[in-house]
């Protein structure tokens, strides 16, 4: 038995989970991605303690697209400020994945794998946001033996 079929999310997930308002402009969502780094793909939106969405480079750029009528990832790239003052609802995908905080590594690692993602959301299991599972956490775990 590995220690990803004995331990629970919540045994290695962060608390300190980066989130965006649905009503906040775009360029607060763009300034957090920046800070966050190439490391963060989507940055939940969260709307009373519940994911409603997620919001990624490529949204935002799309919609500055559309908005400009020709494709501009410079602009977007260049710096948040150079942002159009609409809101993250707007551009943000509805729903997202995500584990509940008392399921084993191996199944927040599936959802990882079969979504394509790095990091997923951790949820209660009344479905409020309480941390975030990195796939580093996991590999870290990885072929441990329990103690």
């Amino acid at each position: 038995m590995i220690v990803r079929d004995v331990i629970r999310v919540r045994d290695v997930m962060h608390r300190d989970v980066v989130t965006v308002r649905p009503e906040a402009p775009i360029r607060e969502a763009a300034e957090k991605l920046e800070i966050l780094g190439p490391e963060a793909a989507l940055l939940p939106v969260v709307e009373n303690g519940r994911i409603v969405g997620a919001v990624a480079w490529a949204d935002i750029a799309a919609h500055r697209d559309t908005m400009r009528g020709g494709a501009d990832i410079e602009g977007i790239t260049a710096g948040p400020d150079r942002l159009p003052p609409e809101r993250v609802e707007q551009v943000m995908q509805p729903g997202l994945s995500f584990c509940y905080e008392d399921q084993y590594l191996s199944e927040a690692r599936r959802v990882m794998e079969q979504d394509g993602y790095r990091h997923i959301p951790v949820l209660g299991r009344d479905r409020h946001l309480v941390g975030e599972v990195r796939m580093t956490d996991l590999n870290d775990r990885a072929g441990e033996t329990p103690r």
